[in-house]
């Protein structure tokens, strides 16, 4: 038996107050005391870090599959697959390294635009005057 509601009572569902809060909501993640945050991927910087860890992620498995091949044209008497154990080893500390220089390096980059924002104007300039430019 399918209910359908007369047409002069609103439907809870599609109640103008419901999707306002569908918009509100759209983005946002919970935190455990009950406020809203911003998901991080929603931002230029979580979506250029999520960039970053794909990138070296791909890095890492094609080292991983180059590695161990280099080993065994370096040193033939060496095992297959003590080979790809140092392979895999070397695979994993590279991209480590370099991801966590590449994030460091977004993070200072993206404090020192903050903090040169930030900076307030000098005393001697207008407060309601077109804005002093320096060059």
């Amino acid at each position: 038996m399918v209910f359908i509601a007369p047409p002069n009572q609103k439907n809870k569902k599609n109640s103008p107050r419901r999707t306002l809060q569908n918009r509100q909501n759209t983005g946002r993640s919970r935190t455990g005391m009950g406020g809203m945050v911003r998901n991080s991927l929603h931002t230029s910087q979580g979506v250029s870090t999520f960039k970053l860890v794909v990138m070296y992620s791909i890095l890492g498995m094609v080292l991983n599959w180059i590695l161990p091949i280099v080993i065994l044209k370096w040193n033939p008497e060496m095992v297959k697959e003590d080979s790809q154990y140092f392979g895999t080893l070397a695979a994993i500390i590279i991209t480590v390294f370099f991801l966590v220089i590449s994030l460091l390096k977004g993070l200072i980059l993206s404090h020192r635009s903050k903090t040169d924002k930030s900076k307030t104007q000098d005393a001697n300039a207008q407060l309601f005057g077109p804005k002093n430019l320096k060059k």
